[in-house]
């Protein structure tokens, strides 16, 4: 088996494990599981069998558990401790299965689900790891780092069949990732760099994957700042959700290659999440008011809206379609999260 045959390979020259790591079975409670923090990220296994979800905070002590859930019963099937701070970023790889985790407490961490492991990838170097997604034809991974302490930060290009980083970018000083995507046919991850305070303007570098080298940087205008981005799937456009002036969010849609925007469709509300689906068609969009717009990537018309959350359950954080593209998952900042059959036109 390929993931048993990587991960054999990854223990012999990764030996650390964090201290005080566990993999247990889910909680007991009835009904659909709830977080005891906002849930940023969430990430489908290949075959859909599976949800992880993650969340928290930036202080140590704050709910660093990754719990996988039944899709449904929609109950915590079996839960993963091992970082001390909130957990940004989750990434499962295709090809093999293994869960990527990305946390404020500095550490990126690889799990083997079927082995009941772990492995400590990468820390110990005072650098937020905010950010991890997988290729989707799997075996790389991209993480980038996460302005929140000082320093100099980079983005890199983690390989499971080399067992070591293939690539890595350093970033302007001050500066942090703040949202990254790979495209639909792997070829191209697009990252998007700016400080914490937003006094600089933004970077958007392009990197092809096949030659590991950036062959585009942009520097935007100084009012663009991403909170999310993805490929639309046609050619080398992007959509990002950003900053539109005056707390209210955008999507731009932007030509990744020539720096261009296309386009701009308002959002509303501040921050939020998109997700595109599997064949690239739609884009699923959450925001502060807890509505889920779904738009055509063809027309840029609206689909359909699923109504808001309810107020007390907080803003959306988190958006991510199955594999398969017909349920759509979304986390809010109460803890709640919930699972939406995806009616596709």
């Amino acid at each position: 088996m390929k993931s048993k045959s990587i991960w054999q390979k990854l223990i012999k020259i990764f030996r650390l494990a964090p201290v005080g790591w566990s993999i247990s079975d889910g909680d007991k409670t009835e009904g659909s599981y709830v977080h005891s923090t906002s849930i940023l990220d969430l990430s489908w296994a290949e075959d859909d069998s599976y949800l992880a979800l993650a969340g928290g905070g930036c202080l140590p002590g704050a709910d660093g558990s990754i719990r996988i859930i039944d899709p449904l019963s929609k109950r915590n099937i079996k839960t993963l401790n091992a970082h001390v701070c909130g957990v940004h970023a989750l990434s499962i790889d295709p090809a093999t299965g293994i869960l990527a985790s990305a946390s404020f407490d500095y550490a990126a961490h690889l799990w083997d689900l079927d082995e009941d492991d772990i492995i400590f990838l990468r820390g110990e170097d005072g650098k937020c790891k905010g950010y991890c997604e997988f290729s989707p034809q799997g075996s790389l991974l991209a993480i980038g780092e996460y302005d929140y302490y000082e320093g100099s930060h980079s983005f890199y290009i983690y390989s499971l069949s080399r067992q070591k980083n293939v690539f890595e970018h350093a970033l302007p000083l001050g500066m942090g990732v703040t949202a990254m995507g790979i495209s639909l046919d792997g070829n191209y991850l697009a990252v998007a760099a700016r400080d914490q305070n937003e006094q600089q303007s933004t970077h958007l570098y392009l990197v092809q994957i096949s030659s590991l080298e950036v062959v585009k940087e942009h520097v935007l205008s100084e009012d663009i700042g991403f909170y999310d981005l993805a490929f639309t799937g046609k050619g080398m456009e992007i959509v990002g959700l950003c900053n539109g002036g005056e707390a209210e969010t955008v999507l731009h849609r932007m030509d990744a290659h020539t720096g261009a925007l296309l386009g701009t469709l308002p959002v509303g509300g501040i921050g939020g999440s998109i997700s595109i689906s599997p064949g690239g068609v739609e884009l699923a969009v959450g925001s502060e008011n807890r509505n889920i717009t779904v738009y055509s990537t063809v027309s840029w018309s609206i689909l359909r809206t699923y109504p808001a959350c309810p107020e007390e359950s907080g803003r959306l954080c988190s958006l991510a379609y199955s594999r398969d593209g017909k349920r759509l998952a979304y986390g809010l900042s109460s803890g709640i999260f919930d699972i939406l059959p995806n009616h596709a036109t």
